[in-house]
């Protein structure tokens, strides 16, 4: 800012004694006319009304020159009603500056550094029986000591404790800071060694929802999930400049499309924001770690996939699949293979997954740059780190009420600034560094605490906020000595039932068999991969899973009781190649389809097994070719399965074939031994004739007559 835009904020130059007065009368004016406005002026009493002090707003850098002012606002609640008749002071002290984010935490948990110069403004015919807004502007000065500005000898940044005063009684306290520009310095910008380089921020959060498909069908959304969305809504609206990431559980915006009107607006509200930005996420809280154990990978692969199927089909402006994930939980070895075969390669840790990743080494990193995380297969994801001191901040202010807001924000943007100081006395550029921001648990600061702290960034023009999706993709690695920060991730644990996924794979069979019997068009097919979708939820216990498996259970065992097989009984086979006829019957409500398998040892079947339509409420004629291998009565096995999977569906009905049908053949063979039998003897007849005519001619040739003659 320039000195002319600033010049309403500097006295005239004259006497120290002159410009205390008029100082004075300034302070006493403004704050005359606020307490005027809202309040009637104050009776007096005989005891301390035990008043608080809150922070509204303030400014928080001040120029360099000698009589540059800055301003404060707060707010004082007297617990009493009573009329009061002591003096009202509030206090405000100067301390030495702090060059460090650790200097900053330490002031704000009370270590402050030594005292340099105090302003006392006695409020007490200002200030209402209820108490009431305070605004005052504060003068400074640089070499000389007056009684009615506060001294700031050089630039830096100053913590500030303001006090509230009640018949020489201290009742609140608060710490705040402000930066004192260099001389001649009227905006942070104006600073030197950062040049026009901008240290980048992005905040991000997650609402990790309980499931709303309830066994039954039934969509019922959690009244603190609905508030917490209906929360997020309102910052993206009231904040259309700030740019919001959220790991959004898809399972809740498909409830959102189903469900009542109130939350189709909210959908609505959701689809018509313009600032939001939405994380790949898994349709249910499914952790990768965890996937990863039981060899779970394709679960979470497909849930991967239908979450992003969902946010691309409900909010398709607002979603960039996989260019982050954002871990709250311990991430292992196996978790990090599984996000890098899915193309997850950025991955934002959480204070929480810091912990408990590597043994903690990522808490003695710079979060301002991304570390790498090394697999087993010697590939690497880098990972960005949400800042724990600045998430533990966000997280009080948001828990605090409406008085924290404000001081929350100033004590964030004191800790940042030291993070600029740092990084000047050690000439490090910001290129390729950035701030991640969020709550402890990942979830996203309040309205009030958003709207605060944005104020306040939005006012220095050395930070800009940005997208985290954004933001991660191009910071830069951690160096030392040369070498990027390598943190190698922790084994894989037992973390979750095992038998979760051998449950949920039984019952993925079997509802892909079942549905296989049913028509198109039939909603109990959908129902059930709805249950199966839901299913691998973390937070479910074998309780809860048991009550959404016993609906899929329940459904499928009625649909095969409704199929009634044949009765035993026997039938005759006519010839070698017949037809066994027999009639099944469904007693349910939608037309079905079964496969017959008939077995037996004395039968041969050309069509195999057969698929028929049973119709509702029906029994339908079974006709199936056989062919007879021998005669006589024998076993055959009828039982009916799903037409796909195998699933049986009815025990097996024991059938008694009577087979006659091989008499003609042995007619046949009858007959030609007879055609056979009645030749040779036809044959035998001949020879024996010829025999007796040849030897008669023998016997005649050598009679006496005939060789007399």
């Amino acid at each position: 800012m320039s000195p002319h835009r600033r010049s309403w904020l500097r006295l005239p130059r004259r006497s120290s004694r002159g410009r205390a007065v008029v100082i004075g009368l300034l302070v006493s004016l403004i704050a005359s006319l606020v307490g005027g406005l809202n309040y009637a002026p104050s009776t007096l009493a005989t005891t301390s009304s035990g008043a608080s002090l809150h922070l509204i707003s303030q400014m928080h850098y001040v120029a360099g020159d000698e009589e540059s002012l800055f301003r404060l606002s707060f707010s004082v609640d007297r617990a009493s009603a009573a009329p009061i008749q002591v003096p009202s002071v509030l206090v405000i002290s100067s301390h030495r500056t702090v060059n460090t984010r650790e200097e900053v935490r330490e002031a704000i948990a009370g270590d402050l550094p030594r005292l340099i110069d105090t302003v006392r403004i006695d409020l007490s015919d200002r200030i209402g029986v209820q108490g009431g807004p305070v605004d005052v502007l504060i003068g400074t000065e640089v070499a000389s000591r007056t009684a009615n500005l506060l001294q700031f000898p050089e630039a830096g940044l100053y913590p500030l404790m303001v006090s509230w005063e009640e018949d020489g009684v201290t009742t609140s306290t608060l710490t705040t800071f402000i930066e004192r520009l260099p001389s001649g310095v009227f905006s942070p910008q104006e600073k030197s060694g950062l040049g026009n380089d901008t240290l980048r921020i992005a905040l991000l959060g997650t609402i990790d929802s309980a499931i709303t498909l309830q066994p039954n069908s039934t969509t019922d959304i959690n009244s603190a999930d609905r508030q917490a969305l209906n929360d997020v809504i309102s910052v993206v609206e009231t904040l259309p400049e700030v740019p919001i990431t959220l790991a959004l559980r898809p399972e809740l915006v498909e409830a959102l499309d189903r469900s009542t009107a109130e939350d189709a607006d909210l959908l609505a509200r959701m689809q018509a924001s313009s600032s939001l930005r939405i994380l790949s996420n898994t349709f249910v809280d499914v952790d990768p770690s965890e996937s990863s154990i039981f060899d779970n990978s394709a679960i979470f692969r497909r849930q991967l996939r239908l979450g992003e199927d969902v946010l691309t089909s409900l909010l398709p402006t607002h979603i960039n699949p996989r260019l982050a994930w954002f871990q709250l939980r311990q991430l292992t070895n196996g978790g990090g293979l599984l996000l890098a075969e899915l193309g997850l390669r950025n991955v934002i840790l959480g204070p929480e997954a810091q912990q408990t990743t590597a043994d903690g080494a990522t808490l003695f990193t710079d979060t301002t740059r991304k570390i790498e995380l090394r697999l087993s297969d010697e590939s690497s994801v880098t990972a960005g780190l949400i800042d724990r001191y600045l998430s533990e901040s966000l997280t009080r202010g948001s828990l605090s009420g409406k008085d924290s807001f404000a001081l929350t924000a100033q004590h964030i943007i004191a800790e940042l600034k030291a993070l600029l100081f740092e990084f000047d006395q050690r000439n490090d550029s910001l290129a390729g560094r950035g701030v991640l921001l969020s709550t402890n648990d990942g979830s996203l600061p309040s309205l009030d605490m958003v709207t605060a702290l944005f104020r306040v960034l939005s006012d220095d023009p050395r930070f800009s906020v940005e997208r985290a999706e954004s933001l991660i993709a191009t910071m830069s690695v951690n160096l030392v000595d040369g070498r990027p920060v390598v943190v190698d991730l922790p084994a894989s644990e037992t973390l979750s039932n095992p038998n979760a996924a051998s449950t949920m794979a039984n019952l993925t069979a079997t509802v892909n068999a079942y549905s296989s019997m049913l028509p198109q068009g039939d909603l109990r097919p959908r129902l059930w991969r709805r249950l199966l979708d839901v299913f691998p939820h973390r937070a479910f216990d074998d309780q809860r899973r048991v009550q959404y498996a016993s609906i899929i259970t329940e459904e499928t065992e009625a649909l095969a009781e409704a199929i009634v097989p044949p009765m035993a009984t026997t039938f005759t086979l006519g010839g070698r190649d017949s037809v066994i006829r027999f009639s099944v019957r469904n007693d349910g409500d939608a037309d079905v389809r079964v496969r017959i398998r008939l077995t037996s040892s004395k039968l041969s079947l050309p069509e195999g097994e057969k698929i028929v339509l049973v119709p509702a409420r029906a029994s339908t004629a079974v006709d199936i070719p056989v062919i007879a291998r021998s005669n006589g009565r024998f076993p055959v096995t009828l039982q009916m399965f799903t037409p796909e999977g195998g699933v049986a569906i009815s025990p097996e009905s024991v059938l008694t074939a009577r087979v006659n049908a091989l008499a003609g053949l042995g007619q046949l063979v009858t007959g030609i031994a007879l055609l056979l039998l009645m030749s040779w003897w036809a044959s035998h007849i001949r020879r024996t004739r010829h025999r007796r005519h040849t030897s008669q001619a023998r016997k005649s040739h050598r009679h006496p007559s005939v060789s007399g003659s």
